[in-house]
């Protein structure tokens, strides 16, 4: 989600989409561009016009929103990238709120890969760097604040807070990865405001990792004697997002030392000698995608 003011000069950049199954065969990828308003109820409306003077087939889209063209400041639109080949097709979409002030502050996220997935790790931190600027030098520029759209506002120290430092911070935001769920997608919304009161906002999203899944471990022979049985150890049907192959294996296990009582008599001095016994844990499989997230 972006903000932009009417007159400025726009890109909407879908050049990184990819097929994964990389047949070419079927021909080079197809992209089709379309936009909607979006109404103070939620609903669409389709606003096929507005791209009619553009070209909405090409991996980037580029327009001007002024208002000889129909569009209408202070209105957020839907932007819908179709990307194709042959029969097969997949679809993102983006939200682009208008502004009716050409000189509103800009938010801008500088450095923050929204294709990278992030462990919930405990005591670890993802970084977000962002600026705030005015195109006006006689407006004061700006506050800012940070907000994790869907959840309640929080202070840092809150169990279960998202953001590592208050929601007015200077740049670099900090994500509490420890307070992230696996497999989760979390958008966090920064809204900057100049001196006059006019703001706009930028989105980005946090999508944490999840270790592989639905798999089997299987021993034959299930028992044998110690030095002279071989073991054949397999793990199969593991499965993980197709971004996140390829998947590695292995296997270990920890020596547990424990120490039991003696039955022995007393000896010189009252003390009985304690006997030590090592017995091996379980063999623990460990299968970990290319993030380091594992079972």
């Amino acid at each position: 989600e972006q903000a932009v003011a009417i007159g400025d000069d726009v890109e909407l950049d879908g050049s990184e989409s990819y097929d994964p199954d990389e047949n070419e065969a079927e021909g080079p990828l197809a992209y089709a561009w379309t936009v909607a308003r979006v109404l103070d109820d939620g609903s669409r409306e389709d606003a096929p016009a507005l791209l009619g003077a553009v070209d909405a087939t090409s991996a980037i889209l580029a327009f001007v929103p002024d208002t000889t063209g129909g569009w209408l400041g202070d209105t957020t639109y839907e932007f819908a990238l179709t990307v194709s080949r042959g029969a097969r097709s997949a679809a993102y979409a983006i939200l682009v709120k208008v502004s009716s002030d050409r000189f509103m502050p800009r938010a801008t996220v500088t450095d923050f890969d929204e294709g990278l997935k992030y462990n919930p790790t405990a005591d670890t931190f993802a970084a977000i760097y962002f600026e705030a600027t005015s195109p006006d030098p006689g407006r004061s520029c700006c506050d800012s604040a940070w907000e994790v759209e869907g959840a309640a506002a929080c202070l840092p120290e809150d169990e279960g807070c998202l953001l590592g430092k208050a929601a007015d911070a200077a740049s670099p935001m900090l994500v509490q990865l420890g307070a992230t769920r696996a497999n989760t997608v979390y958008r966090l919304k920064l809204t900057v405001t100049d001196g006059i009161g006019s703001t706009s906002s930028t989105v980005v999203s946090l999508t944490t990792n999840g270790p592989p899944t639905s798999g089997t471990m299987a021993v034959t022979p299930y028992r044998g004697t110690a030095l002279q049985t071989e073991f054949e150890f397999l793990l199969d049907a593991w499965s993980d997002d197709p971004d996140d192959y390829p998947l590695t294996y292995t296997y270990g296990y920890r020596q547990r030392l424990s120490w039991g009582s003696s039955r022995r008599r007393l000896q010189r001095g009252g003390a009985s000698r304690g006997r030590r016994s090592a017995e091996l844990a379980p063999l623990t499989p460990l299968v970990a995608d290319q993030y380091a997230s594992a079972w």
